[in-house]
């Protein structure tokens, strides 16, 4: 039995309800604001990128972080996979340069002090990133947008519902804690969390409506990656607690903020 047969017998989902516990911890540095963000399900853990940034976490969060192996490969086997990029972003396989600055880019979101950024998706069992999902800024002021991309070895197991699940655990501390997004000079709490869609991904599009969203508007040309027309969907912060509701009880979601 390899191991992608081993990790498909322990899904974690029975007639859609999550059979795990969803751990939700945030460190943030009191002196800088740096973030330092782990998820933990039953088969994922969501962690916050480190690049070159790695001595700087030791410094803030001592012993409380630590190194994520091969980042920079495990991302490079998906960001650098043409099937895996197929309906992601502009479509396009990226280079070796492009990967390393993405992994730095949201690292360094993290560690100035701005928790809307991009996360690991680690397997447990390997340890390996296996995905990439963010919780960024969105097209307006107090909007967060999220994607979502998955090695292609890992798709049709539920890997991906896993952590859109583990995503909006994240989200829905980030709502309470009224978490602010948007442009610099225009901040505020964050109220609406946003996905962008090609409108002939209908499986997509089912998957996203059963997480609570609803379809806002097309996107405009200035705003899309290709020429493929594309919607933008969303679910205002206040909803998120009863979309939550559909796939687990509150005793199975459980979440800590430490400033250090």
């Amino acid at each position: 039995m390899n191991n992608v047969t081993s990790l498909l017998l322990n899904m974690p989902f029975i007639d859609d309800r999550y059979q795990g516990t969803v751990d939700v911890s945030i460190l943030k540095e009191r002196e800088n604001s740096s973030f330092a963000v782990k998820v933990e399900g039953e088969r994922i853990i969501l962690k916050t990128f480190q690049g070159s940034f790695f001595d700087k976490i030791q410094d803030a969060f001592n012993d409380k972080v630590s190194l994520l192996l091969n980042e920079f490969k495990d991302m490079q086997e998906i960001f650098g996979d043409s099937i895996a990029r197929k309906n992601y972003a502009g479509g396009k396989p990226q280079t070796d340069e492009q990967v390393e600055k993405r992994i730095e880019f949201n690292a360094r979101r993290a560690m100035e002090g701005n928790p809307f950024t991009g996360f690991a998706a680690i397997e447990k069992t390997t340890e390996k990133i296996i995905g990439f999902v963010a919780l960024g800024r969105g097209f307006q002021n107090g909007d967060s947008q999220s994607a979502l991309i998955l090695n292609p070895n890992y798709t049709g197991q539920k890997f991906g519902k896993e952590i859109a699940l583990l995503t909006g655990c994240l989200a829905q501390v980030y709502a309470l804690n009224e978490f602010e997004v948007g442009s610099t000079v225009g901040k505020i709490p964050v109220q609406r969390f946003t996905v962008t869609v090609k409108d002939h991904l209908v499986d997509q599009i089912g998957f996203i409506k059963k997480l609570g969203m609803e379809r806002i508007r097309s996107l405009t040309a200035k705003e899309a990656y290709t020429d493929d027309p594309a919607s933008l969907y969303g679910i205002e912060a206040c909803k998120l607690n009863d979309a939550l509701a559909q796939y687990l009880d509150p005793d199975q979601f459980s979440w800590n903020m430490e400033v250090i």
